[in-house]
């Protein structure tokens, strides 16, 4: 198989906790299927993470994430990202 390296990063002052998560997508049977999901959070107002994970030949890929803003423990602010779909 190979290898779908995955980096997300969200900036949002003057925000107290940013998270960020995102979900590595297969195309299979006619629809995106989630095989794969990180996220991660953290006090201030910039967050990221870097994964991977090996993917089957023969199918498209994709990821979306998504960038949070968080007051008092809860998401008062969301934004998202589709990549291009890549075949592998």
């Amino acid at each position: 198989g190979g290898r779908a390296d995955v980096d997300v990063f969200v900036y949002a002052p003057p925000a107290e906790e940013t998270g960020v998560s995102a979900y590595l997508q297969q195309y299979k049977n006619g629809s995106w299927q989630t095989i794969k999901s990180w996220s991660n959070r953290e006090e201030g107002d910039c967050c990221g993470m870097g994964n991977s994970w090996y993917v089957n030949k023969g199918y498209s890929y994709r990821v979306v994430s998504y960038g949070h803003v968080y007051i008092n423990g809860v998401i008062v602010e969301s934004t998202s990202i589709t990549t291009e779909t890549h075949s592998y």
